[in-house]
């Protein structure tokens, strides 16, 4: 890697996408122009012999990829390049943010003081910045034990509302979808409702095992109607590195396996009618 084209990366560098960096996925592409170019180095070159900043290359070569790393004079790292994958790290007053590049998509997720992710920002990577759109926003909270995420994935129109558990582990996930208004038309459009698809439900033993995971559908065109839900069931019994399962279907049984061992079990499939039907397993292998 070149010197140069070590100074296009250093763009990475702040934390706003603009149109700088929409400059370094010309140059990744091959569409970057020698006037450019040469604007970029002489910027970057004012910027490189900042007394208050001191940087230092290097790169590796790997077997199959090469690694490029920039640290500052208090050997922090501040970019990071992994074959087409580009990353970088700045700091605003009291917050952090980290920017990555790839050939697809920017990305640019901002830290508290604490270190912890507040906000990320996903945008096409496309030819102009006009094109670039923004993919998804995600924004963090925190409040004692709880985390709380809201999300909105613009490209699927979708949003989801998540709290997490202090381990960041999910608790609570609502989706939503965008729908057409039925009373939109050509000459009157009107805003696409918001409206409920699916909740989903998770609980955690004290090592943070799954005990449980449910999924509630709902009719997108009747608000609140719900039309399906199902259940895991995971049993610790220390019987077996497996945990004993349960699947119900609207809040019926419909099938389970136990162990007595990592190699033997039981599997049962649970009828509406109320009949079942058992499946054992030793050593692996079904025995009838």
């Amino acid at each position: 890697m070149s010197f140069f084209e070590a100074l296009f990366f250093l763009y990475l560098l702040f934390p706003v996408i603009n149109e700088n960096q929409f400059l370094i996925s010309y140059a990744m592409k091959g569409n970057i122009s020698l006037e450019k170019i040469e604007e970029l180095q002489t910027e970057l070159g004012k910027f490189l012999n900042s007394d208050e900043i001191d940087f230092e290359f290097y790169e590796k070569s790997k077997k199959n990829h090469s690694e490029f790393y920039i640290r500052n004079s208090l050997g922090r790292l501040v970019f990071f390049k992994f074959d087409n994958e580009l990353l970088s790290v700045s700091k605003e007053l009291e917050n952090f943010s980290c920017t990555s590049v790839n050939e697809d998509q920017f990305s640019r997720v901002k830290y508290n003081s604490d270190y912890k992710p507040v906000e990320k920002i996903v945008w096409e990577n496309k030819n102009t910045v006009a094109d670039s759109k923004i993919v998804s926003k995600e924004n963090w909270e925190y409040s004692g034990e709880y985390i709380f995420s809201n999300k909105e994935d613009f490209k699927n129109k979708k949003n989801y509302e998540i709290r997490y558990n202090k381990d960041f582990l999910p608790i609570y996930v609502v989706e939503y979808c965008y729908i057409q208004n039925s009373e939109s038309t050509e000459e009157m459009p009107l805003p696409e409702i918001k409206t409920l698809m699916k909740k989903n439900f998770f609980s955690y033993d004290n090592q943070n095992r799954l005990l449980f995971d449910e999924e509630i559908f709902y009719d997108e065109k009747k608000e609140g109607k719900e039309i399906y839900r199902k259940k895991n069931v995971y049993n610790y019994t220390g019987k077996s590195e497996n945990a004993d399962f349960e699947f119900y279907e609207n809040g019926n049984l419909r099938f389970s396996i136990k162990y007595s061992n990592d190699d033997d079990f039981v599997e049962t499939v649970y009828f509406p009618d109320g009949k079942f039907m058992e499946t054992k397993f030793v050593n692996g292998e079904k025995i009838n």
